[in-house]
C-alpha cells in the first residue's frame, strides 16, 4: 500500500497531466478512482489512530486530575501532621526531639517584612523603575526596622517552623 505522501504526490502528478493535456479524461477518471480509493483505505486508518489517540489523551487527562487531586489531598495531610507535631513539641515545651532515626526542632525563620498597607510606607522605601508600577524594597524596610527606625505599614515577623532532619 502506498503511503500517504506518494498517493498525494500520484495526485499531483495526475493533475499535472491533466494540465497539459497528457492524458485523456477517461484515463484521469479511471486512475483517480484508484487513487480515492487507496486515499479513503489511507484516510480511515489514520482516522482510527487519531480517534485511538483521543481516547488515550482523555484517559490521561483524567488520570492527571486524579493524580493531582491526590497531591493535594497528601499536601493537606502532611501540613496537618505538621501542625499537630510542633504543637505538641511547644506544649511539651521543648524545642529538639531526637528519636534513633530523625531530628525534630522547632526553628525560627528568618525575619520577613509583611506589609499591612501600602498607603502607609514613606516614598524613601519605593523603587521606581521602568516599566512601572514601583515595587517595595523590602531589604530596606527590614534594615530600618531592626535598626530601631519603624516604618509605617510595615512589620517584621519571624515564624517558627518544624524542621525534620
Amino acid at each position: 500500500m502506498a503511503t500517504l505522501y506518494e498517493i498525494t504526490a500520484n495526485f499531483r502528478a495526475l493533475q499535472d497531466l491533466l494540465e497539459n493535456d497528457e492524458i485523456d479524461e477517461q484515463a484521469y477518471k479511471d486512475t483517480t478512482e484508484l487513487l480515492n480509493y487507496d486515499l479513503s483505505d489511507k484516510g480511515d486508518g489514520y482516522a482510527k489512530i487519531l480517534k485511538s489517540w483521543d481516547s488515550d489523551i482523555n484517559g490521561i487527562d483524567l488520570e492527571i486530575e486524579r493524580l493531582n487531586h491526590r497531591k493535594s489531598m497528601l499536601k493537606n495531610r502532611q501540613e496537618r501532621l505538621k501542625f499537630d507535631l510542633k504543637t505538641s513539641v511547644e506544649i511539651i515545651g521543648t524545642n529538639e526531639i531526637k528519636t534513633p532515626l530523625f531530628t525534630i526542632k522547632i526553628q525560627k525563620n528568618p525575619a520577613k517584612v509583611e506589609c499591612s498597607n501600602k498607603d502607609l510606607i514613606p516614598e524613601i522605601y519605593w523603587k521606581f523603575s521602568e516599566p512601572p508600577p514601583p515595587t517595595l524594597d523590602k531589604v530596606a524596610i527590614k534594615k530600618s526596622i531592626k535598626n530601631g527606625t519603624p516604618v509605617p505599614g510595615a512589620v517584621l515577623v519571624q515564624e517558627e517552623v518544624l524542621k525534620i532532619k
